[in-house]
């Protein structure tokens, strides 16, 4: 559609967040040029503490969304060998990635995944229409210890 002016979904969905971080910043400088007898110099750094509060509700569920975007996808991603299927019910509400690291070995990359649940070693697969598979390395160790960390 000629409205959107060629930009991805991203564009649309970010600038509204981005902004509103910017309103700080703005106000700061306007408070420094208030005179000292305005009723705004009062007003101001309530307005700038309320958006910093909602900006950090903001940032908080952005990486809760993106936290269960990436779970979700990386379900769909993984290849178990027959026999070897786990549930690792990545798309449970509260479900965290804790730590993601690439380990280097001769016969290529693994890829570790700790979650609040479970270890997982991981190779990457060729790539078909776009989507990249990650075969299961080794079997799923889960860690039924860390959900009592909580």
């Amino acid at each position: 559609m000629p409205e959107s002016r060629k930009l991805e979904l991203n564009a649309f969905l970010t600038k509204p967040t981005t902004r509103l971080a910017r309103y700080p910043l703005l106000l700061e400088t306007v408070l420094k040029h208030t005179p000292d007898d305005s009723s705004d110099k009062m007003m101001i750094p309530k307005v700038i503490a309320k958006i910093k509060e909602f900006l950090a509700s903001v940032n908080k569920e952005s990486g809760n969304t993106e936290n269960r975007f990436n779970l979700m996808q990386l379900d769909s991603q993984l290849l178990f060998k027959p026999g070897e299927e786990v549930d690792l019910r990545l798309k449970e509400p509260g479900r965290e990635l804790i730590y993601k690291a690439g380990l280097q070995r001769r016969d290529g990359e693994i890829l570790a995944f700790l979650f609040d649940h479970a270890v997982l070693f991981t190779k990457s697969m060729h790539k078909k229409h776009h989507h990249e598979s990650l075969r299961v390395y080794r079997r799923v160790s889960l860690l039924p210890v860390l959900n009592d960390w909580g």
